[in-house]
């Protein structure tokens, strides 16, 4: 920009010079109208040719300065434009190796699995025998509640409880990468490790053709995918896409629970068949296992299951007269029972709130007196139908 103005003004300045002598001529004789007559600005010119050659060769020194700084400029953008290419491209190079590295050390931890000699367990697999995986659980099928087994290390089998197709195992590396195994179309084995920073549940739609860029997006493939005899592996990739669309397909319930990276308690709460049950579990567990949870998660939780119950008021509910037998254990742990003088039935919230009222100072006499309300409460049918909904609010509460 600076270089296309001191050009004009240049340009602009040349043009002025050219007029130079005429103005002389001017000045020298004081008569404009002869300078303006017929033929007197021919003689002028004629006789400032030298003049103007000198302008003439000025005007094509600078234009021809201007180009070559032009062409220059050019140049040196080309060089950097090489030159920044070049140092991008031993930069991607860098991450590349980097990935790689990282990709390698990764590997290290990532198990194997194998089926014993009468194909009844699998055998865990670890590249060093000091390595373990943590938070493991065993899916006996797809739509299973699964088993919780906790840390497993090498050599360790799971037993398989009698499938040979369509079993599934979730679990932790050593360095806390999520990974999922699974065999399905009866001899397809697949590893995937879950990428930093990305969903188990991704993908969980698979209404769209976006499948393949998604599952890359979020999973790394790791072993081998073994092939099926008989089937045409020209097209290899093609099959690999097919194997794990119908994989993660199978497994969305699955990683639905690696999200919650369950622990042992959590997933006795995630393997309760109806929300009465639900309740109930997690308020044994917050009782039972005290060292497991602080106080502020156990107010947290007691908080989100009446969250729950205020938020279904009409299909959980309880007859105030079934709790008759119960007051005496509900004054004993403090609690208020003149809500359970009268016989009629309301919603459940409404007697856990008038019992616990705002004073939950003592938390152990809170989940007792919950829980017996619970215990003595009606679930309508139609409340099952939130039922993964509400255990994932419930496990969400205890996870955070």
């Amino acid at each position: 920009m600076k270089r296309a103005i001191l050009k004009l003004l240049f340009t602009i300045l040349l043009f002025i010079l050219l007029i130079v002598p005429h103005c002389l001529h001017f000045f020298a004789t004081g008569d404009i109208q002869k300078i303006l007559s017929d033929g007197a600005w021919a003689h002028i010119a004629l006789d400032s040719l030298g003049y103007y050659a000198t302008c003439f060769g000025l005007i094509f020194t600078v234009f021809a300065y201007f180009k070559k700084q032009k062409e220059r400029d050019e140049d040196l953008k080309a060089e950097r434009k090489d030159r920044n290419e070049k140092i991008q491209s031993i930069e991607r190079e860098n991450i590349q190796l980097r990935k790689k590295e990282i990709e390698s050390r990764k590997d290290n931890f990532r198990p194997s699995f194998v089926l014993n000699k009468d194909m009844t367990r699998i055998i865990v697999i670890m590249k060093n025998s000091d390595f373990y995986l943590d938070n493991v659980c065993y899916y006996k099928t797809n739509d299973s509640n699964g088993t919780y087994l906790g840390c497993l290390k090498h050599n360790d089998e799971i037993e398989l409880e009698g499938s040979n197709n369509n079993y599934f195992i979730t679990g932790e590396t050593l360095i806390g990468e999520q990974f999922i195994f699974g065999v399905i179309l009866n001899k397809v084995k697949v590893y995937k490790a879950l990428k930093e920073g990305s969903n188990p549940l991704t993908p969980n739609d698979f209404t769209h053709d976006d499948i393949a860029q998604k599952i890359e997006n979020n999973w790394i493939s790791f072993n081998r995918v073994e092939t099926i005899p008989g089937i045409d592996y020209s097209n290899e990739q093609k099959n690999y896409i097919e194997i794990d669309t119908n994989f993660m397909y199978k497994t969305v319930g699955i990683r639905a629970n690696m999200v919650l990276n369950l622990t042992n308690h959590m997933f006795e709460i995630m393997n309760q068949d109806d929300v009465k049950k639900v309740f109930c579990r997690t308020l044994h567990t917050l009782s039972a296992d005290k060292k497991d949870y602080k106080d502020c998660v156990r107010y947290a939780v007691i908080e989100k299951l009446q969250e729950i119950l205020l938020e279904n008021i009409d299909t959980i509910e309880i007859n105030l007269n079934n709790m008759s037998n119960r007051i005496e254990y509900i004054e004993s742990k403090g609690g208020n029972t003149d809500i359970f003088k009268e016989n009629k039935t309301i919603p459940t919230i409404c007697a856990v709130n008038e019992c616990i009222g705002d004073d939950q100072n003592n938390i152990e006499d809170t989940i007792s007196i919950f829980l017996c309300i619970i215990e003595n409460s009606d679930f309508k049918k139609e409340i099952n139908e939130k039922l993964s909904y509400i255990k994932v609010k419930i496990l969400s509460c205890i996870e955070n």
